[in-house]
């Protein structure tokens, strides 16, 4: 599994980002990302909508596993409920 995240926007206009491979991550909070992006169906969940919130956080989102990847892109505050736990996972691991 590899995963690409980035954060950007919101208040401070800072943004957060995470390039790793699965084996980077502690082995309990792979199995999560894991259980996470198999729970939201993240490779063949419809498009979220995207609306022009201000100060909103854009989260971006590309998934490498099994052979399959992904890149989702949306905003923190209108993710679907399936993804914001993924998103807050990945959030702790992503710097600025």
């Amino acid at each position: 599994m590899r995963i690409r995240f980035q954060q950007s926007g919101g208040l401070i206009g800072k943004s957060k980002k995470l390039d790793k491979e699965g084996e980077e991550f502690p082995n309990e909070e792979l199995a999560k990302i894991r259980e996470l992006v198999r729970q939201s169906d993240f490779f063949d969940m419809p498009e979220p909508q995207r609306k022009n919130i201000p100060d909103a956080h854009t989260v971006m989102m590309h998934i490498e596993h099994e052979g399959r990847s992904r890149t989702i892109v949306c905003t923190r505050e209108t993710a679907p409920p399936a993804l914001k736990e993924l998103i807050k996972v990945l959030e702790k691991f992503a710097s600025y």
